[in-house]
């Protein structure tokens, strides 16, 4: 019974490994033509980045279920006791998560832990009709920008993996995470000009940010409440932007007591109202 099964975190990923494939079905040669653009993806960023130390790895998706896995078994060890239907919904869940992650973006640095996911890339490039060599480009970019986040504000990595540990039963305040971080993100790049990545218009037009975009293939009824959300974060996180007072992407970062409720997010006066009176 698949009850019995999921008794941990590496239970459950072994019965992921066992439903998803590592990647689409590609020739060998497109296969590896989209490796070696992920790679090059990685070597540009690191390179624009100035960063120190080796260039992270291109993964295939079991690599980066293993590693959500892992650092679960760290961060949630204890996995609550789960009815046959729950055991379903999770695996289903991270079935698909698996196939979404374009990387172990919610890991903080050192460099070595973080991966791209080169299969998932490829699919979220075709489905967009991206240049796969910018997408590439921009993925790596975001990924560092998340990894340096997440080192200097350790508080959003635990929050972020809790979130995925308990995902999707309780996936409001992961979710909400993710879209507001990576928000924060895409102000860090906002100096990027097609000179840079020559397609960056088209892929901030029809783009989804880098943490967001794990759960962009939500069923039903989801699918119009994450697109409101993520637009929702972009208001939230440009509020108050040209006047004095706070800046909501810095004082994010500062702890989960500025953390944003769902009513404070779609009505940011009263978040703004709240942090400037404590």
């Amino acid at each position: 019974m698949l009850e019995g099964m999921v008794t941990s975190w590496a239970a459950i990923g072994k019965v992921v490994r066992r439903t998803v494939p590592d990647g689409p079905m590609l020739s060998p040669d497109r296969a590896q033509a989209a490796v070696a653009r992920t790679r090059s993806g990685l070597e540009w960023a690191w390179h624009h980045l100035e960063l120190a130390g080796p260039v992270p790895l291109v993964v295939d998706r079991s690599s980066i279920m293993l590693a959500l896995a892992e650092d679960l078994q760290k961060t949630v060890p204890q996995l609550a006791p789960v009815t046959y239907p729950q055991a379903v919904r999770t695996v289903a869940a991270w079935a698909t998560l698996t196939q979404t992650m374009l990387g172990t973006w919610w890991r903080p640095w050192p460099l070595e832990r973080l991966a791209l996911a080169a299969p998932n890339i490829w699919v979220t490039g075709r489905d967009r009709y991206f240049d796969q060599n910018d997408y590439a480009r921009l993925v790596a970019l975001r990924a560092a920008k998340w990894g340096q986040l997440l080192e200097r504000h350790p508080w959003i990595h635990h929050q972020v993996v809790r979130g995925l540990g308990g995902f999707p039963r309780r996936s409001g305040e992961l979710i909400r995470t993710a879209a507001l971080f990576d928000q924060v993100v895409e102000m860090e790049l906002d100096y990027l000009t097609p000179r840079l990545i020559p397609s960056i218009n088209w892929l901030r037009k029809y783009q989804i940010p880098l943490a967001t975009s794990t759960f962009s293939k939500p069923s039903g009824n989801e699918r119009p409440r994450l697109s409101e959300l993520q637009d929702r974060a972009r208001e939230f996180v440009t509020f108050g932007k040209g006047r004095s007072g706070i800046v909501p992407s810095m004082v994010l970062t500062v702890g989960p007591q500025y953390f944003p409720s769902q009513e404070e997010l779609i009505n940011p006066e009263q978040w703004y109202k709240r942090v400037n009176e404590s």
